[in-house]
């Protein structure tokens, strides 16, 4: 099955090894996590919303991801299958650099 029928189906997988696009902001990788929404309102909601999830996240949106710490990549990575709408999220290492109070 091509990738972006599983993502269609609600499966979304984030690697281990932080793979941010380390060249974009948080929030372009972020919206490029929702490349397949269908429209702008929608776009900006899931941003909403995983800002609110995640308001450390807000505070980032503006800094190139590649310059972020580890911690905070894993949170961008998260965020960004989230942004799909996904039924599951399969994480590999999902705490990987995370403060343990996340």
């Amino acid at each position: 099955m091509e990738a972006s029928e599983v993502v269609k189906k609600g499966l979304i997988h984030v690697m281990e090894g932080r793979r941010v696009l380390r060249h974009l902001t948080s929030e372009q990788n972020l919206i490029v996590g929702g490349h397949m929404v269908p429209n702008s309102a929608e776009l900006k909601k899931r941003l909403d919303h995983v800002y609110t999830l995640m308001p450390r996240l807000a505070d980032l949106r503006n800094r190139t991801s590649g310059f972020m710490s580890g911690g905070e990549q894993q949170l961008l990575l998260i965020g960004r299958a989230m942004m799909a709408s996904p039924k599951i999220i399969a994480i590999d290492e999902p705490s990987l650099g995370l403060a343990p109070m996340m």
